[in-house]
């Protein structure tokens, strides 16, 4: 094997050009056929022991390539990290430039592999004095929750527990409507704005701005049409910015009758007198405070740190950071029963466009993942990688905070 390093790129990224030559193709095609052969099935012969060139041609040649080009790349590759000692940090990028490679052919002299190689290293990073960092000690101060926190969330409750009554008045805000509706856009019905016997609670926001509010005031039977704009941030790309005709006719008004707050509402939520309820709530909001609270004191105290350190990130680390950060978007997707090609649809743009918003987001992760790396192995920091980055967190809040009290 021969192995040219072309460069060292300044964005810690190795070049070589390698060519797996003749005879070591050889070798690698028969490892590769040792083990695919084993269990080849040729009728007149025991299982693996027919003549080569028919387990080849039951294999198929294409097959073999291509498990052969796999083989011998892997091989390469780890040989080249091993001699030059390098310590990846992403998967390689390969450019496959020759492939040759007969497997009827007796002679083996034509056979080669060449492919440029780019390899991304561990960087080496420059942080200054991370110990006299400090941040406002405002983002500090006791958390603390009001009587009026919880009474919000009481009323809260009380409307997914309230009942809607029918009412002959015309329609106001918390009002429930039951309604018909169809949206038309240049007189054409639009299958996705159109519902039937559809409940509307009034103030809720739960259509598109300006359709509730054009219901307000009006009494059961009555019909009504209008005009919306739809915004141009619109979720939607088709809808964006678009006019659209509604006709909605009113099938009932409703009013609502919220519970009385006392201890049979409260034993509704696993509580048997009210007061334990709004301690319930009290505590609830308290711990969603401080957990607000502490992300705030870890992203202070992050985006500081990322003004005073440096590292150079290879294009295949970030690439790789970009596609993972995809692949996790379509596992959320899927988990929501949406089709990714949906997806795609509804925010106008292809899955490349999409991996390349992903920019701006992989560079930070990879760059906290390095900081906190660099501060871990200052503070002498070890545990389990998963817990590496929680303990140095943590021992970062514990300095920032006496340097700011």
């Amino acid at each position: 094997m021969k192995i040219i390093e072309n460069k060292k790129r300044t964005d810690n990224t190795f070049e070589y050009s390698v060519t797996v030559e003749p005879n070591e193709l050889t070798k690698n095609f028969n490892e590769i056929f040792t083990l695919y052969s084993k269990n080849v099935e040729i009728k007149g012969f025991r299982t693996g022991k027919a003549p080569k060139l028919m387990i080849i041609e039951k294999l198929g040649s294409n097959f073999l390539s291509s498990k052969l080009l796999d083989h011998s790349l892997q091989k390469s590759y780890s040989k080249i990290t091993k001699k030059k000692k390098i310590k990846t940090v992403a998967q390689p990028k390969i450019s496959i430039t020759k492939w040759v490679f007969d497997a009827f052919s007796e002679s083996s002299e034509n056979n080669i592999l060449e492919y440029k190689l780019e390899i991304a290293v561990f960087p080496k990073c420059q942080l200054k004095d991370y110990k006299k960092l400090k941040i406002d000690k405002k983002l500090f101060e006791k958390v603390v929750v009001t009587d009026q926190e919880v009474e919000t969330v009481i009323e809260q409750l009380q409307k997914q527990r309230a009942r809607y009554n029918p009412v002959s008045r015309v329609s106001k805000i918390n009002d429930m409507l039951e309604i018909n509706f169809t949206g038309k856009i240049k007189g054409i019905a639009q299958e996705k704005m159109t519902s039937s016997n559809h409940p509307l609670v009034l103030g809720s926001k739960s259509m598109v701005p300006g359709f509730e509010e054009n219901l307000i005031g009006l009494k059961k039977d009555a019909k009504k049409k209008f005009t919306i704009t739809f915004p141009k941030d619109y979720y939607t790309s088709e809808l964006k910015d678009q006019k659209v005709d509604f006709e909605v006719e009113i099938l009932e008004v409703k009013e609502i009758e919220l519970p009385k707050v006392d201890d049979k509402f409260a034993s509704n939520f696993g509580h048997g007198r009210i007061d334990n309820l709004k301690k319930a709530i009290k505590k609830s909001i308290k711990n969603e405070k401080e957990e607000q609270k502490n992300h705030k004191i870890e992203a202070k105290i992050i985006n500081n740190l990322l003004k005073i350190f440096k590292v150079a990130i290879s294009p295949i680390m970030l690439d790789e950071e970009q596609r993972r950060l995809l692949e996790r978007l379509k596992e959320q997707i899927r988990k929501k029963g949406l089709g990714f090609e949906n997806y795609l649809k509804m925010s106008g743009k292809n899955e490349s466009e999409l991996e390349k918003e992903f920019g701006k987001q992989a560079r930070q992760n990879i760059e906290v993942g390095l900081l906190l790396g660099e501060i871990a192995k200052r503070e002498n920091i070890t545990d389990k990688s998963e817990e590496i980055g929680r303990k140095t967190l943590d021992k970062l809040i514990d300095i920032v905070k006496k340097n700011s009290l």
